[in-house]
C-alpha cells in the first residue's frame, strides 16, 4: 500500500511540474512572438527611411553633377532632410502653442 501512495504522490508532483513548465513555455513563446512582431515593424521603418535617404543622396549627386559643388545645394539638401524628419514628428503650426 505504501508503494501505491508513493507512486500517486510522484505522479501528482510530476503532473504539476509538467503543467507549470508548459504554462511558462507558453508565456515565453507569446512574449517572443510579440517581440518578433515589434522587430519586424522596426525593420520596416528603417528600410523605408533608408530608401528615402538614398533617394535624397541620389538627388544631391545629380545636383552636384549639374551645378557643381555649391554650399547652397548642400544646405538645401540638409534643410530638406531636416524638414522630412521634423514633419513626421508632427510639427505644430505657429499659433497652436501660443495663447
Amino acid at each position: 500500500m505504501e508503494t501505491l501512495a508513493r507512486s500517486d504522490l510522484f505522479f501528482l508532483i510530476t503532473g504539476t511540474a509538467v503543467i507549470v513548465l508548459s504554462l511558462a513555455l507558453l508565456a515565453l513563446i507569446i512574449y517572443v512572438t510579440h517581440l518578433v512582431r515589434e522587430l519586424k515593424d522596426i525593420v520596416r521603418i528603417v528600410k523605408r527611411e533608408t530608401e528615402l535617404i538614398s533617394d535624397d543622396i541620389a538627388e544631391l549627386r545629380d545636383r552636384v553633377a549639374v551645378e557643381g559643388v555649391k554650399i547652397s545645394s548642400f544646405w538645401l539638401f540638409i534643410r530638406k532632410l531636416w524638414g522630412i524628419r521634423s514633419s513626421r514628428r508632427g510639427r505644430r503650426t505657429k499659433g497652436e502653442g501660443e495663447k
